[in-house]
This record gives structure tokens, sequence and C-alpha cells, in this order.
């Protein structure tokens, strides 16, 4: 019976596991796709799956993050 319990809690605790990486995985894509919009879309069409392109914008958002972006001066602007 021990066993039997055992097996049962191992299972429930792996199923649990599965069900909360799936979860997040699909709340990161939801977020992502409504953070991107249709460059979310544009990127999966292009590399043919969701995990490619979601790293594929995270590197560019990292990428971008390394720039240095600031507003242009006044004389920049007339320019």
């Amino acid at each position: 019976m021990n066993t039997t319990l055992a097996i049962v809690l191992a299972l429930v605790a792996v199923a649990a596991v599965f069900g909360a990486v799936v979860y997040a995985q699909r709340r990161r894509s939801h977020q992502m796709r409504a953070h991107y919009g249709s460059e979310y879309i544009a990127a999966v069409d292009e590399l043919g799956d969701r995990r490619k392109a979601e790293a594929e914008l995270k590197a560019r958002e990292k990428r971008v993050e390394r720039l240095e972006v600031r507003p242009l001066e006044a004389e920049e602007a007339d320019r």
C-alpha cells in the first residue's frame, strides 16, 4: 500500500510540474504576443517555430538594451 501511495504521489507531482511548465510557456507566449504584436507573428512565420521566434525577439530586445538611445538635442533635430 505504501508503494502504491508513493507512486501515485510521484505521478501527481510530475503532472503538477508539467502543468506549471506548460502554463508558464503559454503565459510568456501570450505576453510576448501582446508586447510585440505583428512583429511576433512575422517572426513566427519567418522562423517557422514559436520557440525560435521568441528566442529571436528576446535576443533583439537584449541587443537594443545595450544601445545608448538618447533624445536628440535641438541642433541635431534641426539638421
